[in-house]
């Protein structure tokens, strides 16, 4: 089942005590050392109005993102809210081809520029959080897999639908010179996935899993630069088990 396994999203978290909130000067400073390809946009807030102003355009103080649309399709974002930095990856790939580390690389040296810049600043909480999906076909039949997950999975033949099972385990893991208790938090669900198939839209039934590797609140891990590079060099290999106690 794993072969069908298709990465959808990736992100990393640092959660830091500054806030970098939009002005001109600061945005034109972090797209040239992160993203110089990239456009300044804001970041819609769930229920603020925006009173006819464009959502994309960013707001003084406020949140705002730096996006690169790559021409494969897959997109960068990094994105500053109040205490937070996100480095977010949208695409559309095989799970195991490398694109993990590669993100994983990617964020160690952009949130390692954002920390030089910063001078002295270390990172409270960290995480790494990636999204797959499983396209139901011929080669992968959701129920079996809902089977595997679930003890029951189905009433008088009728299987479930709208699932949605959420559990974390706690580990502690080695970061660097640190030992850092994590939550391993899961999330499967069910959903749908559309394709352009000649030209017609195709919705297809997709076992949706998320993972959030991430470290406790209320105890800041005070991770520099190299800590930081650190947890995402080896967090893939976590990362390789958890899926493997899922779908394999």
């Amino acid at each position: 089942m794993k072969e069908s396994l298709k990465i959808i999203q990736l992100r990393g978290t640092i959660f830091i005590q500054q806030n970098i909130g939009y002005t001109d000067d600061v945005a034109a400073k972090f797209k040239e050392m992160l993203l110089p390809e990239g456009k300044i946009l804001g970041v819609p807030q769930p229920g603020v109005p925006f009173n006819g102003m464009n959502p994309n355009l960013p707001q003084y103080g406020m949140s705002w993102r730096i996006l690169n649309r790559l021409e494969n399709g897959s997109e960068y974002n990094v994105i500053f809210n109040p205490g937070k930095v996100d480095v977010v990856y949208n695409t559309d790939v095989k799970y195991g081809d490398k694109t993990e580390e590669s993100f994983c690389k990617f964020c160690a040296e952009k949130f390692g520029v954002i920390l030089d810049e910063l001078k002295g600043t270390k990172v409270q909480r960290i995480a790494y959080a990636p999204l797959y999906g499983i396209v139901e076909d011929q080669q992968a039949d959701l129920t079996a897999l809902w089977n595997k997950v679930l003890k029951r999975s189905a009433f008088d033949g009728s299987p479930m639908q709208d699932v949605n099972l959420t559990y974390i385990f706690k580990k502690e893991l080695q970061v660097g010179e640190k030992t850092i208790q994590m939550n391993l938090h899961h999330n499967l669900f069910d959903g749908f996935y559309t394709q352009q198939i000649d030209g017609q839209q195709k919705v297809k039934k997709t076992f949706m899993f998320q993972l959030d590797i991430n470290s406790i609140a209320g105890v800041p891990v005070e991770l520099d630069k190299e800590g930081v590079s650190a947890f995402f060099e080896n967090i893939t290999i976590t990362k390789d088990s958890l899926v493997d106690n899922v779908i394999s």
